[in-house]
């Protein structure tokens, strides 16, 4: 399948900061002929350019694309070079002068070379600048400000050359971003620097909280080399230092960890099995790999095979004594011993053995402290065994003492998302905006930012600035969503902001999207799986709110198929109950109850299903328990005995005039009368209207009756032509001398 221009970019963008500046220009140039009017990718193409001569053609394609493209303009002008004159590049078009469209410009992509060989590029100027940390402005401040710094962050780890320009010119990239385009909007689900954000197009208020962010950063992050680049996203991989083992250059293991890296695991495995061949104890990296390839496919226990075979790791022990004289990895160094405890550690942590798991970590760390895996594994382990502190510590020390580990965007993330568990969202929200500086493509990085944006917002003492915060948690995700457009997660929480806003309109749609992808099975990972069923509950909480309870439960059907939760099955079984369907209602309240046998919901609407469907006798000890368990409110009491006083009711009624067991009678007049002592409602008025009719006290039924005809008028009862037809009745008793 041919590679989209985003996936083409994303590789580029990965390439550039790596250092690998050949291989990024390539793919950027494959991108820009899919995508000819995506700034980003004229941009990052500058930035890897072959010398000034491209670098001034890229800036002056970007400002055919966006005139006002400020990175473009002030670009040149720091390269002593003109923009190219003509309305594109100086002014805006005319009215009614055509504007060159995709296919225009697609079809002058084979003149590019052409032109490269002609153009004669002006000497460099000696800029004699230097880099100062900002002091205002900083990213967090606006929206805008945030995606700036962001952008030009990038360009710095790409490529020194380009952030001279940034720094002399001090540009802003996020007009380049927002201006209007020229040309209509491109597909849905293609992210373009010309965005249509969010479920609507009118974005929330941009908060007006002043900020307390401090994410500029010193100039040892332009250092930074292909030995530093960083792994996006939620795939756990050596650090490079790894892929420069003792057989880096061989053929076959350099594809092994190539295939991996890509997440291509299936090839991964077939390469390290074949990549063994004949020399078994020659090659550990490839069990690592292949070992790892099983794992992120979520096949735990073949991971566990490959790391037990040839008594690599015997016994669920680590692998301390690896230079024992004689043993299988006698003469293999630290990188070795900390590769394949890394494993272990991971597999053992992703099967619930985190005791085996943290031995295996440590062993790691001790071997290799600069290696990320194990420190990422060890901090999971301690949050799952509840100690937070730890964790913090050990991410902390690792970024803080391991030069390598320093820029790390997988564990500053996770240090990001240890510091929302400690309750500081504003070292969370930092930490998100140094990754974005790093990366501004760190995909977790937008959703730590969210999630701390949230944090802040359920943590305010006033209202409006909870609301200010939940917008700027949608501003964030607007961001997030024009790189990640078909995010379930990021959609998923687009619709909570949106709902916490109090942007109901706007929630629906943003849920309506993180359901409409079509997910195959075999890429449904757990974090994916998880977002889908937090969509389905949210969606289905907001059509219950609006009543809509047949579609309200289509999509607490839609969270269960995706695994267990009580969450839905309570929110079915309340919509089913409201819209009559009991039998459905019934069965989810048995479920619930097995799991939670003494909670008194789900025991009340399991008791007043039985009575609305006049299983009265299976009601009654239902009743009785909850009555004399002590653990009703007053409100849940008055509803069990008037519940009660209707069973004793009914059951007196099936009986015979003659037969009538006064006992039945009694009872129910005894809990009707204690219902409407602690609360007066029509119902229970109603009932005890029946109950003294019943017990032979005509005149003082009428007295309940009558009261319910005043108050006819305030509430509307649906037992009044009931209750008009047994006034009539007793009035013509009574007239008669029926009556006492």
């Amino acid at each position: 399948m041919a590679e989209s221009a985003q996936d083409l970019l994303k590789r580029g963008i990965a390439a550039a900061q790596a250092g690998q500046k050949d291989q990024a220009r390539a793919l950027l140039q494959q991108a820009v002929r899919l995508d000819p009017r995506n700034e980003l990718t004229w941009l990052w193409l500058s930035s890897v350019a072959k010398d000034n001569q491209e670098r001034v053609f890229c800036l002056r394609q970007l400002l055919q694309v966006n005139p006002q493209n400020e990175m473009a303009l002030k670009g040149l002008r720091a390269l002593g070079v003109a923009a190219a004159p003509g309305p594109a590049a100086d002014r805006p078009a005319a009215a009614g002068v055509p504007v060159a469209g995709d296919q225009t410009l697609k079809a002058v992509q084979p003149l590019l070379d052409q032109f490269l060989a002609e153009y004669t590029a002006p000497v460099e100027p000696d800029f004699g600048f230097q880099w100062a940390r900002k002091t205002r402005g900083r990213a967090g401040e606006q929206s805008a400000a945030r995606l700036r710094v962001g952008m030009v962050a990038a360009v710095a780890v790409a490529a020194i050359a380009l952030v001279a320009l940034v720094a002399l010119a001090g540009g802003s990239v996020i007009t380049a971003l927002t201006a209007a385009s020229a040309t209509p909007t491109p597909p849905p689900y293609t992210p373009t620097p010309t965005p249509t954000l969010g479920p609507t197009n009118t974005p929330s208020p941009t908060p007006r909280i002043p900020p307390t962010l401090t994410s500029t950063y010193e100039p040892a992050l332009a250092a930074l080399n292909g030995a530093d680049q960083f792994k996006r996203g939620n795939v756990l991989t050596p650090t490079p230092a790894y892929k420069q083992s003792e057989y880096a250059t061989e053929p076959d293991l350099k594809r092994m960890q190539d295939a991996y890296l890509a997440g291509n695991y299936a090839e991964a495995i077939d390469l390290a099995k074949s990549a063994r061949t004949g020399s078994v104890e020659k090659q550990f990296d490839t069990y690592f790999y292949e070992a790892m390839s099983y794992a992120m496919q979520g096949d735990y226990d073949e991971a566990e095979d490959v790391l037990t075979s040839g008594d690599i790791i015997a016994d669920g022990l680590p692998i301390e004594d690896f230079q024992n004289p004689g043993g299988i990895l006698s003469g293999h160094g630290e990188s070795t011993m900390a590769l394949l405890n890394a494993a272990a550690g991971y597999v053992y942590y992703k099967q619930g053995r985190l005791d085996e798991s943290a031995s295996f970590n440590l062993s790691a760390i001790r071997a290799d402290p600069s290696f990320d895996l194990p420190v990422l594994t060890q901090a999971d382990v301690y949050l799952e065994q509840g100690r937070v502190g730890d964790a913090y510590d050990l991410v902390l020390r690792a970024t803080t003492d391991q030069p390598r580990l320093r820029y790390n965007v997988l564990l500053l993330v996770r240090l990001g998302e240890i510091e929302l568990l400690r309750g500081d969202p504003d070292a969370a929200l930092t930490l998100a905006r140094k990754v974005l500086y790093i990366d501004p493509l760190a995909e977790s990085a937008y959703r730590l930012a969210v999630d701390a944006d949230l944090a802040f917002g359920q943590a305010a003492d006033r209202e409006n600035e909870a609301v200010a915060w939940y917008g700027r948690a949608v501003l964030d995700l607007e961001a997030y969503l024009l790189y990640y457009p078909d995010s379930v997660t990021g959609w998923a929480l687009m619709g909570k902001a949106r709902y916490l806003e109090g942007n109901l309109d706007r929630a629906l749609p943003a849920y309506d999207r993180a359901l409409s992808f079509d997910i195959p099975e075999d890429a449904m990972t757990p974090d994916l799986r998880a977002a889908l069923q937090e969509a389905y509950l949210a969606r289905a909480t907001m059509y219950a709110e609006r009543r809509l309870y047949l579609q309200a439960i289509e999509d607490y059907t839609g969270a269960l198929q995706l695994g267990d939760s009580r969450a839905a099955l309570e929110g079915r079984a309340r919509a089913s109950f409201t819209i009559q369907d009991y039998n459905r209602a019934r069965l989810d309240l048995e479920t619930l109850l097995e799991a939670d046998p003494d909670n008194v919901e789900y025991q009340l609407m399991l008791a007043q299903i039985l009575v609305d469907t006049k299983e009265y006798e299976e009601a009654q000890p239902i009743l009785q328990t909850l009555l004399g368990s002590g653990r009703l409110t007053v409100e849940q009491t008055g509803a069990v005995r008037e519940s009660l006083a209707l069973t004793y009711y009914r059951l007196a009624g099936a009986q015979s005039a003659d037969e009538r067991d006064s006992a039945l009678v009694e009872q129910a007049n005894t809990h009707i009368e204690e219902a409407l002592a602690i609360g007066k409602t029509g119902t229970r008025y109603y009932y005890r209207g029946l109950i003294r009719e019943m017990a032979g006290a005509p005149d003082l039924a009428k007295h309940d009756y009558e009261w319910l005809l005043v108050w006819q008028g305030v509430y509307s009862y649906d037992f009044m032509p009931d209750v008009e037809a047994r006034l009539e009745e007793i009035d013509k008793a009574l007239a008669a001398g029926g009556g006492s």
